[in-house]
């Protein structure tokens, strides 16, 4: 009787332990093991934005990414998408995907990092929506995502599982292989600058400060209320600079550090300007025409290699402060 009961026991135990095999693999499977999905839907609608959710620490924090987020680069066959939004969450993060698509097969990679550490997440689940499957450079394409990514970590006793999801649709265009982050950033300002002058046209002041801008976009010329126009240190030629003469009222305007010879012309049109920035470029004179600033107030000019413009700088009547005196 005894090696009755003790072989019930032992045929339970063993069943107990099967059944706790196959249930805790099936579960690790369906939990742990990655699917990735790569879809071309033309007809797929692509009008939710994009957001970036994280879970820390129990905390849900959710932030939209936008175009100036995000850049794809046309790598060979393949598109390479960065994105990234910093947000607050327990301190200050940024999150980061990047997104390896093939023609049939992506690669994704997730993570959060600050001044001090940088944490990888592990992509459990992605599914990715293209309308169309062949790209150039130049092209407009609609890309949907839906990403989910974990990252574990051991705080005391316990086992944290944190979270990042990226989830929505976004339009970007296709740049090619050597697209910087300093043409990134400019592009971006100029979009921004289109999008002030089309919703604000009343704006009234401006900073396109070290934008490496080599041009002046022509959507500042439609801002005509501006007073103030920040534009330094860039490398913006003398001849764009003529674009400007139509911003008639303007107050204070800086364009140091843009490797200026000439002091543009067209300054000389601006009846209320009252404070000139022009330091740290190459010039070596004033226009004999300088007089016609009429209102001017204060003019900062050190950086240059200017002498004897002192008739030139008194003939401002109104000149209440320079530089160019105390450097002498």
């Amino acid at each position: 009787m005894k090696r009755v009961i003790f072989l019930v026991v032992a045929l339970a135990s063993m069943l107990a332990y099967l059944l706790y095999t196959f249930d805790n693999s099936f579960f690790q499977e369906e939990v742990e093991k990655p699917k990735h999905q790569l879809i071309y839907d033309l007809n797929y609608n692509f009008d939710n934005p994009l957001v970036a959710s994280t879970q820390r620490h129990g905390r849900v924090v959710y932030d939209t990414i936008l175009f100036r987020d995000i850049v794809c680069r046309k790598i060979n066959d393949s598109l390479k998408i960065e994105m990234g939004k910093g947000f607050f969450s327990w301190g200050n993060f940024t999150y980061t995907f990047k997104v390896n698509l093939g023609i049939d097969s992506s690669n994704i990679s997730a993570a959060r990092h600050s001044c001090t550490y940088y944490d990888e997440y592990t992509p459990i689940r992605s599914k990715i929506i293209l309308n169309r499957k062949k790209t150039k450079v130049g092209d407009s394409i609609a890309i949907y995502f839906d990403i989910f990514s974990i990252h574990k970590e051991a705080i005391g006793e316990f086992d944290v599982q944190d979270t990042l999801k990226l989830d929505g649709a976004i339009k970007v265009m296709v740049k090619n292989a050597n697209f910087t982050e300093d043409q990134k950033r400019q592009e971006n300002d100029i979009l921004e600058i289109f999008y002030l002058s089309e919703n604000y046209p009343d704006t009234t002041h401006l900073s396109v400060r070290a934008t490496a801008l080599d041009s002046i976009p022509n959507e500042i010329v439609k801002l005509k209320n501006l007073k103030t126009l920040d534009l330094s240190e860039n490398n913006i030629p003398l001849s764009e600079f003529e674009k400007l003469g139509v911003l008639q009222n303007l107050e204070r305007l800086y364009i140091r550090k843009n490797n200026l010879k000439t002091l543009p012309l067209f300054i000389l049109k601006l009846r209320k300007l009252e404070y000139l920035d022009i330091s740290d470029n190459q010039l070596t004179s004033f226009p004999r025409e300088l007089s016609k600033l009429s209102s001017l107030k204060e003019l900062r000019i050190k950086g240059n290699n200017i002498r004897n413009c002192k008739t030139k700088i008194k003939q401002l009547k109104k000149l209440e402060r320079s530089d160019f005196f105390t450097d002498q």
